[in-house]
C-alpha cells in the first residue's frame, strides 16, 4: 500500500514538473523583445532604399513595416459593452495552472501536514497562472 502511495506521489510531481516547464516555455514563446529594434532597423534601410532609388525595395520594404506598425503599436480601442479577451489562450493556460497547482497545494499541505519545501515552487506557479489569467484579460503591456 505504502509503494502504491509512493508511487502515486511520484508521478503527480512529474506531472508537476512537466506542467511548469510547459507554462514557462509558453512564456518564453511569447517573448520578443526585438520588435521595436527590428521597426528601426528596418526605417533605417528603407531611408537608403529611398535615396539610393531602389524603388521596388522600398515599396516592398514600407509595406512590410505598414503591417508590422499596428501589431507593436495598437490603438486604444473605444470602450464598448462586448467583453473583448485579447489572448484567449494565456486565459485558459492561467486558469488550468491556478486550479491544478493550487490544488497541489491544498491537497498536499492538507495530507502532509504542514509546510513542505516544494511547496514554494507550486505557490510560484498558481501566481503565474494568475499572471497568465490578468495578460489574457487585460492584454499585454509589452505589446501596446
Amino acid at each position: 500500500m505504502e509503494s502504491n502511495v509512493a508511487l502515486w506521489e511520484i508521478i503527480l510531481k512529474a506531472i508537476t514538473v512537466l506542467i511548469a516547464v510547459i507554462g514557462f516555455a509558453y512564456q518564453i514563446i511569447g517573448l520578443d523583445p526585438q520588435k521595436r529594434s527590428r521597426l528601426k532597423t528596418d526605417l533605417e534601410i528603407l531611408e537608403k532604399f529611398k535615396k539610393n532609388g531602389l524603388e521596388e525595395e522600398y515599396e516592398r520594404l514600407s509595406n512590410h513595416i505598414k503591417n508590422r506598425v499596428p501589431s507593436i503599436y495598437r490603438k486604444p480601442e473605444e470602450t464598448d459593452t462586448v467583453l473583448r479577451i485579447p489572448d484567449i489562450q494565456r486565459l485558459i493556460i492561467g486558469v488550468i495552472l491556478t486550479i491544478f497547482f493550487s490544488g497541489i497545494t491544498v491537497y498536499y499541505y492538507i495530507n502532509l501536514n504542514g509546510f513542505q519545501w516544494w511547496m514554494v515552487v507550486t505557490t510560484l506557479l498558481v501566481i503565474s497562472g494568475i499572471g497568465n489569467i490578468l495578460q489574457g484579460v487585460l492584454g499585454d503591456s509589452s505589446k501596446k
